[in-house]
């Protein structure tokens, strides 16, 4: 028998496994069972028992690709799921037509900051997460790694994370340390489906270094998004306050906000008029998406982005910093469960250091095209 394997990428390795001649096209080899395995980076590997008999044999193969195509340009919101080395499967991935935008906010905006200085800039293609982190996700990584936050080592001279606490209903909220992502508040069971929060800068750039080692090869890194990107991809091509439009008080059908909900007659903080039906965080998905297909862009958890604060916009908000760079002031963006409507904006900017984590923060994905 005389064996020729026609493989797709034509780079592909060939190897037949239960014998020990290398692999050639047209080897000669006796009638009989072969264990024949084709593989070539960037595709899924083929393992099969072939059944050659007399004469010659010719077996076309095609890997399947686990870079997944980039979607036409007019597909803006479409998902995609990277097939990890282990066979599971990445997180949900959004992709994003890049362009020009007007970034920051105008002065007339209600709730407007000084450093939302509004500026026109350029942002490339690339994918966003879907959904912000979940807690779920976050929980592989720590089984497989052993990982341990900020918040547990009490990095910073800070005994645990920061979260929202009072001794009981009739008492003052106040911050205190002791919380962790496990754990992040005592009022409400951290579900799976809760978005991770009580997690540092850190912590998210150590979770996105483990999924970047599951990575296929030729796929994309994973890393946290640009400060452009972020508010690029929040604001899905409107210019309003918020990617519904003008109106705080709509907010309850799309984002996770400080609410009506079992206000009980007090306030920690200026209330949307409205009730979304969470009193703290809620799983991830829960609200309308923006015009991008992109859910909880705003509220729920502040996100951190890759960017080093830059109080004027002077271009840092284009760039991802080092995380060598440990005294960088990492920019926070999308408000939370917690805040009010000035918070909750397109344009709301807020920074931390990087170790510095509490019960409102969590982060979501981004990674080139």
């Amino acid at each position: 028998v005389r064996l020729a394997v026609k493989a797709t990428p034509p780079n592909a390795l060939v190897r037949i496994m239960n014998i020990v001649p290398a692999y050639r096209d047209g080897i000669e080899l006796e009638p009989g069972r072969y264990d024949i395995e084709v593989s070539a980076a960037g595709y899924e590997t083929y393992r099969e028992w072939h059944e050659l008999t007399v004469g010659d044999q010719v077996l076309p193969i095609t890997l399947a690709s686990m870079v997944p195509p980039s979607p036409p340009a007019d597909q803006t919101g479409k998902v995609i799921r990277d097939r990890l080395r282990d066979g599971s499967t990445g997180p949900e991935m959004v992709f994003i037509r890049g362009g020009r935008f007007q970034m920051g906010s105008p002065l007339g905006e209600e709730g407007r900051d000084d450093d939302e200085r509004q500026h026109e800039v350029s942002v490339g293609d690339f994918y966003i997460g879907k959904y912000e982190v979940t807690v779920g996700e976050f929980r592989r990584f720590v089984t497989v790694t052993g990982y341990r936050t900020d918040a547990e080592k009490d990095t910073g001279n800070v005994d645990g994370c920061y979260t929202l606490d009072r001794d009981d209903k009739d008492k003052s909220w106040t911050w205190r340390e002791w919380a962790d992502w496990k754990t992040p508040n005592k009022y409400l069971a951290n579900q799976d489906s809760h978005p991770v929060s009580c997690v540092s800068w850190n912590d998210a750039v150590a979770y996105i270094e483990w999924l970047n080692a599951k990575r296929a090869a030729g796929t994309p890194e994973y890393r946290l998004p640009k400060e452009t990107e972020w508010e690029y991809a929040a604001r899905g091509g409107t210019t309003t306050a918020r990617y519904w439009g003008e109106s705080a008080d709509a907010a309850c059908a799309y984002a996770n906000v400080t609410d009506q909900t079992r206000h009980e007659g007090r306030s920690w903080t200026e209330k949307h008029d409205c009730s979304d039906g969470y009193y703290f965080v809620a799983p991830v998905g829960q609200f309308k998406a923006n015009a991008w297909n992109l859910h909880d862009m705003l509220g729920n958890v502040w996100e951190w982005t890759c960017s080093e604060y830059d109080e004027g916009y002077g271009g840092a908000e284009s760039e991802c910093t080092s995380k060598n760079n440990a005294s960088a002031r990492r920019v926070l963006r999308g408000g939370s469960w917690f805040d009010g409507p000035r918070w909750v904006r397109s344009a709301t900017r807020s920074w931390y250091t990087p170790v510095t984590r509490d019960s409102l923060l969590g982060f979501r994905l981004a990674r080139l095209k």
